[in-house]
């Protein structure tokens, strides 16, 4: 990961000086610096923010599972239409209803329009 990078996700996920500063070892002034874009922080400094940025993906992957696939769901319902327009979430949509239509063969089961919903919320 580069400074650039971490620098990038700090402020793309609205991190706080304080927060930073209480969570490594760069000072609140330095934080505010970098995130304001005011200096060019030195190389101990960058390589500390890089740190600190591995280390909060790390314990937010980890302890927020769950929030972040709320996000994820939430920001594919916010832009379904979009996202149907790429022809790699259309195939995803569709294997994902073929595998729907397999296990309901395998049970002897038939799917159709309209009990597809149904099978999809029981699977």
């Amino acid at each position: 990961m580069t400074f650039e990078v971490a620098l990038k996700y700090v402020r793309e996920n609205n991190i706080k000086a304080t927060y930073i500063h209480n969570n490594s070892t760069i000072s609140i002034s330095a934080a505010r610096r970098m995130i304001n874009g005011d200096t060019t922080p030195h190389e101990d400094t960058k390589l500390a923010l890089i740190e600190f940025v591995k280390s909060h993906i790390q314990s937010y992957n980890l302890e927020n599972e769950e929030d972040f696939l709320d996000r994820v769901e939430e920001m594919v319902d916010e832009n379904f239409e979009k996202l149907m327009q790429r022809k790699s979430f259309r195939r995803i949509i569709h294997i994902e209803a073929l595998k729907i239509f397999i296990k309901a063969q395998a049970k002897g089961d038939t799917i159709n329009v309209e009990n597809l919903s149904e099978a999809i919320k029981d699977n």
